[in-house]
Protein backbone atom coordinates (compact mmCIF):
# COMPACT_ATOMS: atom_id res chain seq x y z
CA UNK A 1 0.00 0.00 0.00
CA UNK A 2 1.22 3.18 -1.12
CA UNK A 3 0.31 6.17 1.40
CA UNK A 4 3.27 9.00 0.39
CA UNK A 5 3.94 10.04 -2.77
CA UNK A 6 7.37 11.71 -3.98
CA UNK A 7 7.76 13.75 -7.05
CA UNK A 8 11.17 14.12 -8.42
CA UNK A 9 12.63 17.75 -9.08
CA UNK A 10 12.87 17.16 -13.47
CA UNK A 11 9.28 16.38 -13.00
CA UNK A 12 8.03 19.19 -10.64
CA UNK A 13 10.04 21.33 -13.52
CA UNK A 14 7.97 19.41 -16.23
CA UNK A 15 4.82 20.18 -14.15
CA UNK A 16 5.93 23.69 -13.76
CA UNK A 17 6.85 24.21 -17.11
CA UNK A 18 4.07 22.20 -19.21
CA UNK A 19 5.41 23.21 -22.51
CA UNK A 20 7.87 21.11 -22.10
CA UNK A 21 5.57 18.27 -22.75
CA UNK A 22 4.07 16.82 -25.58
CA UNK A 23 0.50 18.49 -26.29
CA UNK A 24 -1.14 15.51 -25.80
CA UNK A 25 -0.47 15.63 -22.32
CA UNK A 26 -0.83 19.01 -21.47
CA UNK A 27 -4.30 18.82 -22.57
CA UNK A 28 -5.27 15.82 -20.88
CA UNK A 29 -2.68 16.50 -17.68
CA UNK A 30 -5.69 16.38 -15.14
CA UNK A 31 -5.14 12.05 -15.87
CA UNK A 32 -1.86 12.44 -14.18
CA UNK A 33 -3.17 13.59 -10.81
CA UNK A 34 -5.69 11.07 -11.13
CA UNK A 35 -3.51 8.43 -11.61
CA UNK A 36 -1.78 9.86 -8.60
CA UNK A 37 -4.86 10.45 -6.52
CA UNK A 38 -5.36 6.42 -7.54
CA UNK A 39 -2.17 5.11 -6.62
CA UNK A 40 -3.07 6.56 -3.01
CA UNK A 41 -6.03 5.05 -3.24
CA UNK A 42 -5.45 1.34 -4.45
CA UNK A 43 -2.34 1.38 -6.19
CA UNK A 44 -3.92 -2.31 -7.64
CA UNK A 45 -6.38 -0.81 -9.60
CA UNK A 46 -7.01 -2.15 -12.82
CA UNK A 47 -7.74 1.30 -14.51
CA UNK A 48 -4.10 2.51 -13.43
CA UNK A 49 -3.06 -0.51 -16.45
CA UNK A 50 -0.01 -0.47 -13.46
CA UNK A 51 2.82 -3.23 -14.37
CA UNK A 52 5.91 -3.82 -13.12
CA UNK A 53 9.36 -3.01 -15.26
CA UNK A 54 11.00 -6.10 -16.25
CA UNK A 55 14.90 -6.43 -15.12
CA UNK A 56 14.07 -4.14 -12.27
CA UNK A 57 13.03 -4.43 -8.03
CA UNK A 58 10.85 -2.13 -7.79
CA UNK A 59 10.16 -0.23 -10.43
CA UNK A 60 7.06 0.29 -11.82
CA UNK A 61 4.67 2.39 -14.54
CA UNK A 62 1.29 3.32 -14.87
CA UNK A 63 -0.77 4.65 -18.11
CA UNK A 64 -1.71 8.57 -18.22
CA UNK A 65 -3.02 8.36 -21.41
CA UNK A 66 -2.82 6.10 -24.50
CA UNK A 67 0.51 7.36 -25.39
CA UNK A 68 1.92 8.69 -22.11
CA UNK A 69 3.34 6.80 -18.72
CA UNK A 70 4.40 7.36 -15.82
CA UNK A 71 7.34 5.34 -14.10
CA UNK A 72 8.02 5.16 -10.16
CA UNK A 73 9.96 3.29 -7.84
CA UNK A 74 8.62 1.79 -4.55
CA UNK A 75 10.55 2.38 -1.49
CA UNK A 76 8.51 0.61 1.35
CA UNK A 77 5.03 2.49 1.33
CA UNK A 78 6.50 5.32 -0.72
CA UNK A 79 5.94 6.35 -4.71
CA UNK A 80 8.64 7.81 -6.24
CA UNK A 81 7.35 9.22 -9.55
CA UNK A 82 10.87 9.33 -11.73
CA UNK A 83 9.50 10.00 -15.07
CA UNK A 84 6.42 11.11 -17.29
CA UNK A 85 6.81 10.61 -21.12
CA UNK A 86 6.20 8.32 -24.29
CA UNK A 87 5.56 4.77 -24.15
CA UNK A 88 9.64 4.70 -25.19
CA UNK A 89 10.29 6.89 -21.69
Amino acid sequence: MINRIIITEPIRNKIKNKRELPAQIQKNFHWFYWCIDMLLKNESSPLLRRRKIEGTKDCWEFTITSGYKSIYRKEGTTAIILAIGGHDT
